[in-house]
């Protein structure tokens, strides 16, 4: 089976849209809630596996990385596993940032098949 990637951050406001393009065309895929992002994985034509991501919530670019260590860690100190919605959110309240969560459809954690 080929193996490979290429990570691709897409636009929350078409991650539906991007699944039912998928659908249409006779794609397989699945979704993940990764905690502070949501993964999209297919296969190409060549078989690759292809993964789009959406971050949950609005970022100012010039502050992601800032961001992603707080939320690292709120993370640890919470001794989770991995970094959940409640620690970015905490994160961006902590930084002063405002939340604004993007709407995005319910989707299972973990792993599976295509």
């Amino acid at each position: 089976m080929p193996t490979g990637g290429y990570d691709q951050r897409g636009d929350p406001e078409r991650f539906e849209a991007v699944e039912h393009a998928l659908e249409a065309n006779g794609y397989a895929y699945n979704v993940f809630d990764r905690g502070i992002l949501f993964s999209l994985y297919t296969r190409d034509h060549d078989g690759l596996i292809v993964e789009l991501t959406a971050e949950k919530f609005d970022i100012p670019d010039e502050r992601k990385g800032e961001v992603l260590a707080t939320t690292q860690r709120i993370r640890e100190a919470a001794g989770a596993e991995s970094a959940e919605t409640e620690h970015m959110r905490a994160a961006l309240e902590e930084l002063g940032i405002e939340v604004t969560e993007y709407d995005l459809p319910d989707a299972a954690s973990g792993a599976a098949g295509m």
